[in-house]
């Protein structure tokens, strides 16, 4: 997932800030840990989360996270 920085246009005539600027790439990641090194972890919690992020209901969820009609975040998940 990655993110999208956005100004309203009253507030800003030039409405989006950054749209593909490498300098403002801000990508968000899920980084499961080893419960084998760190056994308080729920492994089966953070699987469930992995499996739905990457399939198309976390896809649908994440593209309706809007501002003024444009997507704040771009699905970017890769399956296993």
């Amino acid at each position: 997932m990655a993110a999208r920085l956005w100004s309203s246009p009253y507030e800003n005539p030039a409405s989006v800030l950054s749209c593909g600027d490498p300098i403002l790439f801000n990508p968000y990641s899920l980084l499961p840990v080893n419960p084998a090194r760190h056994p308080p972890v729920k492994a089966e919690a953070v699987a469930q989360l992995e499996e739905w992020l990457e399939g198309p209901r976390g896809k649908e969820v994440i593209g309706r996270f809007t501002y003024e009609g444009q997507p704040l975040f771009v699905h970017r998940a890769v399956p296993n």
